[in-house]
């Protein structure tokens, strides 16, 4: 299964104007956590894994995206499985489960 990331919120900072000590540059004092596109309660549960990623935005702040991230990379197919002509089975068979892809 390959990893799927499932957005669960984001969070909009901008600069801070009022940042005199540089110890904050950016802030957002009235966020509200937003799910489904609107205004609606956000859940993390420690028994999952999330990734989160930060992209500048379009009011010189930054745009922080939390997603859950869902399912992994490693394969469980046999790779000859579906192949039909004996030949090929065979080589297939000898590569076994570690094809680079």
């Amino acid at each position: 299964m390959d990893k799927k990331y499932e957005r669960v919120t984001t969070i909009k900072v901008f600069p801070n104007k009022y940042n005199t000590t540089g110890n904050v540059p950016y802030q957002n004092s009235k966020w509200t956590p937003f799910a489904d596109n609107k205004p609606g309660d956000v859940f993390l549960s420690g028994d999952k894994s999330y990734s989160v990623k930060v992209f500048h935005n379009n009011h010189e702040g930054f745009d922080v995206v939390i997603s859950e991230v869902i399912g992994h990379s490693k394969g469980t197919d046999s790779l000859a499985k579906d192949v039909k002509q004996q030949g090929l089975k065979k080589l297939a068979e000898s590569l076994g489960d570690d094809m680079p892809f």
